[in-house]
């Protein structure tokens, strides 16, 4: 394939998001556009960060029963690309439900310009990789992380070079899908500048205050990423399509840069640490809490994505006290040990849990624990044991989701496998971890819904008999000041879920 105009261009967009109408909407600085912007921006490339969410957070409609999306319109899409006049339109689909969103956008380019090159990247396309060429709309995939990928393939197109060389993509020719073979992972990824922050509109995030996880203690917050890569194999999650399996984390001295950048450029005063493994190496997370420690920024920490609670112990509890920790989430997923380790298979003791727990609330952290049930060869009783582990444990909020066969996990393979996927299944329809998607010989799809639904109001319950002026305090602030018919929308649809037959 040969390009009749140099590249000089390129739009990098975050696609608009469907999520069911009983959660709040929620934008952050897209790290991912912005990571891949810097590293063409500093190639030389004129890099243009669209984020739909943003810049359309107030623009939203109803697409099928109980969902909405929000971000911009397609009008408001087609006049940006129309205005910027891109050669290459990266788009970035995270998430299956985001999918339809991004195909949209494809289409639209190729409407306005069948040579603009369209490039996607992102969890979905690098799981469902066959389902997104068939569009017909997207010229090339990059299944894995993106930034060494889109330069050999940036530079292959203008050279006109042999695209069957370029390792890490896919592409369509005379009607046949070509997989060249892997690319590489950085594995230094001190080596990638910070993201791209000044392309966005950072300001417009302070004032929506809507980022990942629950209420800030501070407006001015943003998400930072400080290491790529995930060991863990649990069952359910499909990360490893993108990152891989082999931790990378970046040194303490760099993150400590970018801290510092962001306090100096944005005076930031809160960060969420989005890794999926921040302590995974002891002596990596000691070495970033010690430079965070010496600099002394008066930031404030969360970790929303959660954090790898095998890991913890006392000393390194307290250093990220010291460092400005105040809340984390950590992910424990079943209370149920069995199923813990032969299901999820997640490397996990649930009396470790026990432990982490009563250490960081000694320490005073707030915390918050994410749950996970409705596994194929769960029996409802071992679901039970989830619900009631996540009551006994002093904490500040627990959530429970629902096992959603999403593509690229071996959940989805094992659910599709053995014909426990609910009928009339589609990635497209819904996919989300609020909605039961599975029925297994122990449960159905609707009893699992009617479970979580009654156990999640009794939980919130418990939460605020325990402690009611910090549970209001915190409820208040995110929903009710917010976006008070998200959680209106909530309330009815628990009720009404957790009361129906089943």
């Amino acid at each position: 394939m040969r390009l009749a105009r140099k590249i000089k261009k390129v739009f990098l967009i975050l696609p608009p998001y469907t999520i069911p109408a009983t959660m709040p909407k929620r934008v952050q600085p897209p790290l991912g556009i912005a990571y891949l912007g810097a590293y063409l921006e500093k190639l030389g490339y004129e890099v243009m960060l669209y984020d739909s969410l943003i810049e359309g957070f107030d623009h939203a409609e109803v697409v099928y029963e109980d969902f909405i999306r929000y971000g911009s319109s397609d009008e408001e899409i087609k006049r940006v690309l129309t205005k910027f006049q891109p050669d290459v339109v990266g788009i970035s689909c995270l998430f299956t439900i985001q999918a339809k969103s991004a195909y949209r956008i494809c289409q639209i380019v190729k409407d306005l310009d069948p040579g603009i090159v369209t490039v996607m990247g992102g969890a979905h396309p690098s799981a469902m990789t066959e389902e997104v060429m068939g569009q017909g709309t997207v010229d090339f995939v990059i299944p894995a992380e993106g930034e060494l990928t889109f330069q050999a393939l940036l530079q292959a197109l203008e050279s006109g070079g042999n695209l069957e060389e370029v390792p890490g993509i896919v592409f369509n020719r005379e009607g046949k899908m070509i997989k060249t073979r892997p690319g590489e992972f950085l594995m230094e990824l001190d080596r990638l500048p910070h993201p791209a922050r000044h392309l966005l509109p950072m300001d417009e995030y302070f004032v929506k205050d809507r980022p990942h996880g629950t209420a800030t203690r501070h407006k001015r917050s943003t998400p930072i990423i400080t290491s790529r890569g995930c060991p863990a194999k649990c069952t359910f999650c499909s990360i490893h399509t993108v990152w891989g399996r082999e931790f990378r984390g970046r040194s303490g001295a760099n993150v400590l840069e970018e801290l510092q950048l962001l306090v100096d450029r944005y005076a930031i005063k809160e960060i969420q640490i989005e890794d999926d493994n921040l302590t995974y190496s002891k002596p990596r997370a000691h070495e970033v809490l010690d430079k965070i420690i010496e600099a002394d920024l008066g930031l404030s920490f969360t970790t929303p994505n959660g954090i790898a609670a095998w890991v913890l112990d006392r000393s390194l509890l307290e250093k990220l006290k010291k460092a400005g920790f105040y809340r984390l989430t950590i992910a424990v997923e079943s209370g149920n040990q069995q199923v813990l380790h032969d299901i999820v298979k997640k490397p996990l003791q649930l009396k470790k849990v026990e432990e982490v727990v009563a250490m960081a609330k000694d320490l005073d952290f707030e915390l918050d624990t994410f749950f996970v049930v409705g596994f194929p060869g769960e029996t409802k009783e071992q679901i039970q044991d989830t619900f009631n582990f996540a009551n006994k444990l002093n904490v500040d909020n627990a959530k429970f989701f629902i096992a959603t066969p999403y593509p690229g996990t071996e959940l989805y393979k094992i659910a599709s496998e053995s014909g426990y996927l609910a009928e009339g299944f589609d990635f497209h329809n819904g996919l989300s971890f609020t909605k039961g998607q599975i029925s297994t010989p122990d449960f159905t799809a609707d009893e699992l819904e009617a479970m979580v639904a009654r156990a999640s109001l009794k939980t919130q319950f418990n939460f605020l008999r325990r402690d009611p002026v910090s549970y209001l305090k915190s409820f208040f602030k995110d929903y009710f000041v917010k976006e008070p018919s998200a959680i209106f929308r909530y309330l009815w649809k628990s009720v009404t879920t957790a009361v129906k037959k089943t």
